[in-house]
């Protein structure tokens, strides 16, 4: 079903900051509170708005990324599920993806360090050998989180923000009230700062001045929601990229045009069989063509090989692992 323009602009709303207040959002599209309630509510009954997911640096609270494509040995419906369920619940994992396309599978897994996801990578695969016998594996380098600016109509001026998350950074020491305030932050972004002092035994100010501070100190950098791709009618599909030489200039000439670009929704560059994935959002199969076309002719002298992938699902997209909160 076609989602509506003005419900396309409330989500664009939420693309720029999942925590505004309907209120604001009214303001800012020149409705009333209870026409963005409503709209809200009804998304979040037909699972177009899921989830909503605060962009935490992870490296700064000392992990690294380590990207992940499947190949599943199975076509059963049961055992897919399984896996599904066991990757969405590892305490290592932050995002989740069902693919089509050569791969079945993205798994995006946080580690403390090569050695930590090692371990945990070989503990998962020998739960099921035969199913996850062939996969690649990517080390994330930097991520540039874009939004969905595709949703916006002309009338809207504002841009999402391009995040930028991992890189190169100094870990910081969060001291335990503080990493408790995460947990609740990542468990319910939405949640009011009364609710969270309740369950922490602080006051109210305590809890604004600690998500302040974590926002202030860019260890949180914004909040995105999740949503769910089929029941928007969209297309996603990721395009990893190998390049042919090392031209830092032309790299960073791709990175800003795919920042500019309102259907790339997410730019990670990495390190291992491809240099580069993008997530591109798009919602005819000639627009996915066209962009996938226009990426290739305006960087074709640095583009070795590429692949294209569908993503059939998000099951879960967060940026700090369980693990984090579990130590």
């Amino acid at each position: 079903m076609e989602l509506k323009q003005s419900y396309r602009n409330i989500l664009f709303q939420l693309e720029c900051d999942a925590r505004r207040s309907y209120t604001e959002i009214g303001e800012n599209l020149e409705v009333s509170q209870q026409t963005v309630s409503y709209a809200v509510r009804t998304m979040r009954e037909r699972n177009i708005l899921r989830d909503v997911s605060p962009l935490f640096d992870y490296t700064k609270f000392g992990y690294n990324g380590y990207l992940v494509l499947f190949r599943v040995n199975t076509f059963s419906h049961e055992r897919i599920e399984q896996l599904k369920k066991m990757f969405s619940e590892h305490d290592m994992t932050a995002w989740v993806q069902r693919l089509s396309g050569g791969w079945d599978l993205l798994v995006f897994f946080l580690a403390p360090n090569a050695s930590s996801f090692n371990k945990e990578f070989k503990a998962v695969v020998s739960q099921y050998p035969d199913q996850l016998r062939t996969y690649n594996i990517l080390t994330s380098v930097v991520i540039h989180d874009m939004g969905r600016n595709y949703l916006k109509d002309d009338t809207i001026d504002e841009t999402a923000k391009n995040v930028i998350v991992g890189g190169d950074r100094d870990i910081v020491e969060i001291r335990p009230g503080l990493k408790e305030t995460c947990r609740l932050l990542q468990q319910d972004p939405l949640a009011s700062s009364v609710d969270r002092a309740e369950q922490l035994d602080v006051t109210p100010k305590t809890v604004i001045d600690r998500i302040d501070m974590l926002e202030r100190e860019n260890l949180v950098k914004g909040y995105r929601p999740l949503l769910g791709i089929p029941e928007l009618d969209v297309q996603a599909s990721l395009l990893l990229i190998k390049y042919n030489n090392q031209d830092v200039d032309k790299e960073n000439d791709l990175r800003d045009y795919c920042i500019d670009h309102p259907n790339v929704t997410l730019l990670m560059k990495t390190f291992g069989d491809y240099d580069v994935m993008i997530r591109l959002e798009t919602e005819t199969r000639k627009e996915y063509r066209d962009v996938v076309n226009g990426i290739r002719e305006r960087y074709e002298d640095i583009i070795l090989d590429y692949n294209t992938l569908e993503v059939v699902e998000d099951i879960k997209k967060h940026y700090l692992p369980q693990h984090y909160f579990n130590e």
